[in-house]
Order: structure tokens, then C-alpha cells, then sequence
């Protein structure tokens, strides 16, 4: 699987960073606090040369539907709990990998796609660094 890439100067540039600042964590509460608008930020987890981006799109009776910048084909989206996880398909919904979820949650998952697939569009376009091997979706 090819690794996306992208810089931290380019994510400053398009809005889409999140930089820890270790002089103003002095206590427990303030990291809490500075971890918590990281994570809900789109966390942009920075390593030198590598970026892993997940976008949590929403939150479904505790179920996360969440979009990766470094993925495989074809485009897809994962749900997730804390026992369960499955990818499905950004074309049609169809289950690529399901491991814990009923045929009753992913009929509603799927229910719940038919009105934002072109939502779940969007974020995936905005989510794709320019050497990635799984392109945007054309509409």
C-alpha cells in the first residue's frame, strides 16, 4: 500500500493542522483539553514525512463513520464501536469488510448513506493528498 504524503507547511496552508504545544500543557486538564480539540479536529497525526488523517463524518447511536486520507481502492468509509468495524463502499454502500455488526445495523447504516453519499463525496475529495494512490471521485 502506498503511504500519502504531505507536509506540514501545506497543511498549515490549507487549514488543516493541528500543532501540540508542550509549554502550554502544565497540567493534566490542559492536555485533556488541547487532546480533545485534536481529536475532534480531523487529527492530522504529523511524523516527519507522514501524515494519517481520519475525519469522523458522524456519530450514529455510537457508531463512528469515519473517512482516511491513507487508503486503499476502491473509496470507502469505516464504521466503528468499540467491539465492531466495517468498510463499505463509497459507490454503493456494499460491505468490503464487516466484523461484529448485524445485517439490522448495517441496514441502517445503509439507509442512512442514500442521504449522504454526496457528503461522504465531498470529505473524501477534501481528504486526498496529491500523491495518493486512491484518487477523488468524480461526481
Amino acid at each position: 500500500m502506498e503511504i500519502c504524503k504531505l507536509s506540514f507547511s501545506k497543511l498549515e496552508n490549507i487549514g488543516k493542522s493541528y500543532l501540540f504545544n508542550q509549554n502550554k500543557i502544565n497540567s493534566f486538564e490542559k492536555f485533556e483539553i488541547q487532546l480533545n480539540q485534536f481529536l475532534n479536529s480531523g487529527a492530522y497525526i504529523y511524523n516527519n514525512n507522514f501524515i494519517n488523517t481520519k475525519h469522523l463524518i458522524t456519530t450514529l447511536n455510537n457508531i463512528k463513520i469515519e473517512i482516511y486520507s491513507n487508503e486503499h481502492p476502491p473509496p470507502h468509509f469505516h464504521v466503528k464501536t468499540n467491539n465492531c468495524r466495517a468498510s463499505l463502499s463509497i459507490e454503493d454502500c456494499s460491505i468490503l469488510e464487516n466484523s461484529g455488526f448485524s445485517k439490522k445495523v448495517i441496514k441502517n447504516i445503509q439507509d442512512w448513506f442514500k442521504h449522504s453519499k454526496i457528503d461522504l463525496i465531498r470529505v473524501w475529495n477534501e481528504t486526498r493528498p496529491s500523491d495518493c494512490a486512491v484518487g477523488k471521485i468524480r461526481i
